[in-house]
C-alpha cells in the first residue's frame, strides 16, 4: 500500500492526479470507540430496564398486599356477621395470593379487629337468643322453652369462649360472659349449675375485668347487683325456712 502525501497542515491527500481531503488519523479506532459507546449505551439502556422491572414489581407487590388486605376486610365482616365458615374460604384465598403476608396481617394488625368482630357475633346471638329470650305462654309450651333456654345457652357460650380463645383478657366478652352468667331460666336452673355457683362465677369473671379495668362502671355494677341478688335468696330462705319451722310446730301441737 503506497504511503500517503499529505499537505503540509495535513488536511489534504495527494492521489496521484488531485488533492482530496485527508481521512482522518483515528480512522481506525472509530469502530472501536462506536464499540465502546455502544457498550455505555447498552449499559445505560439495561439500567433504564431494570427501572422500569422495579417498578413493575412494586406495583405488583403493592396489587397483592392491597388484594389481601381486601380479602382480609372481607373476612372480619363475615366474622361479624357470624358465617365463620365463609371467613375461613376468604381467609384461605387470601393466603393463595400471599401467603406470609396474609398470615402476618391476620395474626398481626388484623387480631384486633377479629377479636372484635368475633365479639360482636357472640353479643348479638347472646342478646336476641338468650338475654332478651323470656317465656311466652301463647307461643310455646313451658317444657319447649326450658329446651330452647338450654340450647340457646349452651350456643351463646361456645361463641364467647371461641372469642376468649383469641383474647383472654377482652374486656366487651368478659362483661358478656358474665352476664350470661347472670341470666338464668326462671322457672328451672341449667343443669348442673345452681343459682349461688353461677353468681359466684359471674361475680369472678367481674373481679377479672376489674383488675384489668379497675373503674369499669359495668364490672362494679355487676358486683353490686350480685350482692343484692344474694340478699333476695337469703331472705328467701329464711322465709321458706321460717314457713316450714312453723308448720312443722303445728304438726307437732
Amino acid at each position: 500500500m503506497p504511503e500517503k502525501v499529505l499537505s503540509p497542515d495535513g488536511s489534504m491527500m495527494w492521489t496521484g492526479t488531485d488533492w482530496i481531503p485527508a481521512p482522518p488519523e483515528n480512522q481506525g479506532h472509530t469502530i472501536q470507540d462506536s464499540v465502546v459507546m455502544g457498550d455505555i449505551n447498552t449499559e445505560v439502556r439495561h439500567e433504564h430496564s431494570h427501572s422500569h422491572s422495579t417498578t413493575v414489581h412494586n406495583t405488583v407487590v403493592h396489587d397483592m398486599e392491597k388484594m389481601v388486605r381486601s380479602h382480609l376486610n372481607t373476612m372480619v365482616d363475615a366474622m361479624a356477621e357470624g358465617r365463620l365458615t365463609d371467613s375461613k374460604n376468604i381467609f384461605e384465598r387470601a393466603k393463595q395470593i400471599d401467603y406470609d403476608l396474609a398470615i402476618n396481617l391476620h395474626d398481626g394488625e388484623y387480631h384486633p379487629r377479629i377479636v372484635n368482630a368475633l365479639c360482636s357475633d357472640a353479643e348479638n346471638y347472646c342478646y336476641s337468643m338468650v338475654l332478651n329470650y323470656n317465656f311466652v305462654k301463647r307461643r310455646e309450651t313451658l317444657v319447649v322453652y326450658n329446651q330452647k333456654f338450654g340450647n340457646f345457652y349452651r350456643t351463646g357460650i361456645d361463641k364467647i369462649q371461641y372469642v376468649l380463645q383469641w383474647d383472654s383478657n377482652h374486656v366487651r366478652t368478659l362483661l358478656l360472659l358474665a352476664e350470661m352468667m347472670m341470666k338464668h331460666n326462671k322457672f328451672g336452673i341449667l343443669p348442673s349449675l345452681s343459682l349461688l355457683k353461677k353468681y359466684k362465677d359471674a361475680e369472678n369473671v367481674y373481679q377479672q375485668v376489674l383488675r384489668l379495668e379497675p373503674t369499669n362502671q359495668f364490672a362494679l355494677q355487676g358486683i353490686v347487683r350480685i350482692e343484692k341478688a344474694r340478699m333476695v335468696m337469703k331472705i328467701s330462705s329464711a322465709i321458706i325456712g321460717g314457713f316450714v319451722f312453723f308448720v312443722l310446730i303445728l304438726a307437732i301441737v
